[in-house]
C-alpha cells in the first residue's frame, strides 16, 4: 500500500512538472516575404521583427537570448583543385557536394558560446562549419574549407554575433543582408529563444528571392518551353546576323 502511494505521488509530481514546463511563444515577422530581383539589383536588406511572449505560468526569466539561422536553397556544387603547371593553371582533383547550401547566415544577440553550452551548439549547428557539415552530410575536408572560404568572400556565408537587437526585454529586431548575386529560391529562417542557456521557444518562417519583369518572363519561358525558347533564340541570332550583313555590306 505504501509503495502504491509513493508511486501515485511520483506520477503527480511528473505531471505537474510537465504542466509547468511550458515553452515561451516566439513570434517573428518579416518586412517582406519575397525579394524581387531585376536588372539593377545589387543587394537587399530584409528586416525581421519579433517578440518572445512570456508564459505566465512559468518562471519569468531575467533575459532572453536568440539564435537565428537563415538557409538558402541547396543544390549540387562541384569544387575543383587548381594546380600550377608552368605558366598555366590546370584542374586537379574535384569533389561534388550533392546538397550544399547556397546561402547561410547565423545571427545572434551576442556570441553563441556565451548563450548555450557545447551540447546545444552542436545540436543547433552554431557555426558556418557545422551548418555546412549538416547540409552536405560531410565533415571537415579541404574541399569544404574551400567552399566556406569562397562563399564567405562572396557574402553568401556570414555569422554575425550582435546582429539581433532587443528593443525591450522581449521585443527584438534583426537584419539579413543579401548580396547582389543572391541565389534564387526559397529561404528558411529558424529562430530559437534561450533563457539561462536552455531553449524556451522555437519558430520557423520563410521568404523567397525571385526575378521580376522581362528577366522573370524569359526565365519561365526557358524553363517551361525549352525547345521553343531555343528555336526562338536561334532565329533571333540568325535574323540579327542577316540584318547586320545588310547594314554593313560593302558596295
Amino acid at each position: 500500500m505504501r509503495r502504491r502511494c509513493l508511486l501515485f505521488v511520483l506520477l503527480v509530481l511528473v505531471f505537474c512538472a510537465a504542466q509547468g514546463a511550458k515553452a515561451e511563444k516566439l513570434t517573428v515577422a518579416l518586412s517582406s516575404d519575397h525579394i524581387v530581383i531585376d536588372s539593377n539589383f545589387n543587394g537587399a536588406r530584409l528586416t525581421i521583427f519579433g517578440d518572445v511572449e512570456r508564459d505566465t505560468r512559468d518562471f519569468l526569466y531575467g533575459r532572453y537570448d536568440l539564435i537565428m539561422v537563415v538557409r538558402g536553397p541547396s543544390g549540387a556544387v562541384t569544387m575543383r583543385e587548381k594546380i600550377r603547371s608552368g605558366l598555366f593553371w590546370l584542374n586537379g582533383d574535384e569533389h561534388v557536394f550533392k546538397t550544399a547550401p547556397s546561402f547561410l547566415a547565423i545571427l545572434s544577440d551576442r556570441p553563441i558560446v556565451e548563450i548555450v553550452d557545447y551540447g546545444n551548439q552542436q545540436r543547433l549547428g552554431g557555426s558556418i562549419e557545422a551548418q555546412v557539415a549538416r547540409g552536405t552530410g560531410e565533415g571537415e575536408t579541404d574541399f569544404s574549407s574551400a567552399l566556406i572560404r569562397i562563399r564567405r568572400a562572396q557574402g553568401l556565408f556570414v555569422d554575425e554575433p550582435g546582429a539581433i537587437t532587443f528593443l525591450s526585454p522581449t521585443l527584438f529586431r534583426a537584419a539579413i543582408r543579401l548580396p547582389g548575386y543572391a541565389p534564387l529560391g526559397a529561404y528558411e529562417i529558424e529562430t530559437e529563444a534561450f533563457a539561462d542557456g536552455l531553449p524556451v521557444g522555437h519558430t520557423t518562417t520563410a521568404f523567397s528571392v525571385r526575378r521580376s519583369g522581362i528577366e522573370h518572363r524569359l526565365a519561365v519561358a526557358a524553363k517551361d518551353h525549352g525547345v521553343l525558347y531555343g528555336l526562338a533564340v536561334i532565329i533571333m541570332a540568325l535574323s540579327m546576323g542577316l540584318i547586320a550583313s545588310v547594314i554593313f555590306r560593302r558596295d
